[in-house]
């Protein structure tokens, strides 16, 4: 029985080390025509008591360019008159120049929690380190008949730099800025608790978290995936595949580690989960395929698949209070991180493709077409955003001695789009490329996505409604118009 054997390794190590200087690097002008500062008598910071006038300072500190929404009318201003208008923007430019040049005119006001936003909470120091080993066996039982057996093994190292802070008590009972905390007994429990939970001034801040070396915290698995896969050639254009195996979805770093993203607009913060933990998948497929040869090479073909998932990786909106906020600031925040599902989800998909040069034709001019065509089915146990039940994609290319072009299809069904009611609606669109080869070298293409300027639309559906009733409402539009692209390639 004819067999070969494979074998290999991988090793593959990811450090990221993020941070975010904005909050802190905070200044205001000072000199003539500017703003008054004093100091906060509790924090310690540089405040602002007075504010001057960018205008006052020089007409080259006033922008050349005024706010303008544009056709929209979005923004109307009126002075004490009643008169419209737009009030003058700021020279960024100008300013910058001078902050560069003067910067004794600049006085800091980044405060306490400005550093502690910076240099503690938007720090992170992460590694990742994966190890991993395989052995394949492919074996041809008969001229028809091909095995192939895998097995995978791997060892995933996590470790994340971080502060170990001071605790309040620690900082009541033995630091030099003890006088910045108190001490609480209820008169009625006779709980102790210490408050503030972080030093009110600079210094204290400094010396609450980076008094004591930063520590280093470690997380690793191992984990083993076999794979089996049979081929079987039931005519010499017609084969049958069928296979299963099991795999290992990581998280993204950036889903691990990374810094907070605010959205001020819409109150809400982006940030990482550190205690994400990898998907696991149990994955089976068959396939049918039957293949075109001679002057038509394509293929038609049927494929079924199922994929079982545990730890589904899902993106989830959590309350400041349940996020376990600190920050007074984002207090009324919604937190938008990644969490793992706690249930198994079970997905099911039935694709139906063809794609084939269409070489048999009669006339010469038409055998540089070739079609494409693919029905894809999808199931999924539980509710899931973006998945669409049915979709359809097509394309149609020619080439004939310089010229060449395609034409494509999408279609995708309505989509889910939170909890049951809201969803994104159907849509399809068309993308086209045509190209002409000036030398052997060099030619020209034009390329168009969406053609037909079709908009994306989300809708809600009243709660006690069928979701996509006759009572839907739209609450979304996205219309990005058709994007045309015009440009010359060269091969070197």
């Amino acid at each position: 029985m004819p067999t070969v054997l494979k074998f290999g390794g991988k090793w593959n190590e990811e450090t990221r080390n993020n941070n975010n200087h904005t909050n802190w690097n905070v200044w205001s002008y000072i000199g003539p025509g500017g703003n008054r500062v004093t100091t906060n008598p509790t924090t310690g910071a540089t405040i602002n008591s007075a504010y001057g006038n960018w205008a006052d300072v020089g007409p080259q500190y006033v922008s050349p360019h005024p706010f303008d929404m544009g056709t929209t009318n979005g923004l109307q201003v009126f002075n004490v008159a009643g008169v419209s208008g737009m009030a003058p923007r700021v020279n960024r430019n100008a300013v910058a120049d001078l902050f560069h040049a003067r910067p004794e005119l600049f006085a800091h006001t980044g405060t306490p929690e400005d550093f502690y936003t910076t240099f503690v909470a938007n720090r992170r120091d992460f590694r990742q380190t994966i190890r991993a080993g395989f052995g394949q066996a492919d074996l041809r039982v008969t001229s028809k008949l091909q095995l192939r057996f895998g097995l995978r093994a791997e060892e995933t190292r996590n470790a994340s730099r971080e502060f170990d802070p001071l605790t309040a008590k620690q900082m009541f009972e033995s630091s030099p800025f003890s006088s910045q905390f108190t001490r609480v007994v209820n008169a009625t429990t006779r709980v102790v608790t210490y408050s503030p939970n972080r030093a009110l001034t600079l210094p204290g801040m400094i010396y609450q978290f980076m008094s004591q070396p930063r520590v280093t915290r470690t997380s690793e698995y191992r984990n083993t995936f076999p794979s089996a896969l049979l081929k079987y050639q039931l005519q010499p254009n017609l084969e049958f595949q069928a296979g299963v195996n099991k795999a290992i979805s990581r998280p993204p770093i950036d889903s691990l580690s990374g810094v907070w993203v605010v959205d001020e607009v819409n109150s809400r913060v982006t940030a990482p989960n550190p205690d994400l933990a990898p998907e696991y998948s149990t994955n089976a497929q068959a396939r049918l395929a039957y293949y075109f040869v001679g002057k038509s090479p394509g293929q038609l073909s049927l494929a079924v698949s199922q994929n079982q998932i545990r730890n589904l990786r899902e993106t989830f909106d959590y309350t400041a209070t349940d996020f376990g906020n600190e920050d007074a600031d984002f207090d009324n925040f919604t937190f938008r991180s990644t969490r793992n599902s706690a249930e198994t989800r079970r997905f099911r998909n039935l694709e139906l493709a063809y794609n084939q040069s269409l070489g048999f034709l009669p006339w010469e001019k038409l055998r540089g077409l070739n079609a494409n065509v693919a029905y894809t089915r999808s199931y999924a146990s539980q509710r899931r955003n973006g998945l669409s039940p049915h979709r359809l994609t097509s394309r149609l290319g020619y080439n004939y001695q310089r010229l060449s072009a395609t034409l494509g299809m999408v279609y995708r069904d309505r989509a889910a789009d939170g909890v049951y009611g809201l969803y994104k609606g159907a849509i399809t669109q068309f993308d086209t490329t045509l190209g002409w080869k000036l030398t052997r070298r060099v030619s020209l293409y034009v390329q168009g996505r969406n053609i037909t300027n079709v908009p994306v639309l989300w809708y809600a559906t009243p709660t006690a409604s069928v979701e996509g009733g006759p009572d839907q409402a739209l609450r979304r539009l996205q219309e990005y118009g058709a994007n045309w692209v015009l440009g010359v390639r060269g091969t070197f």
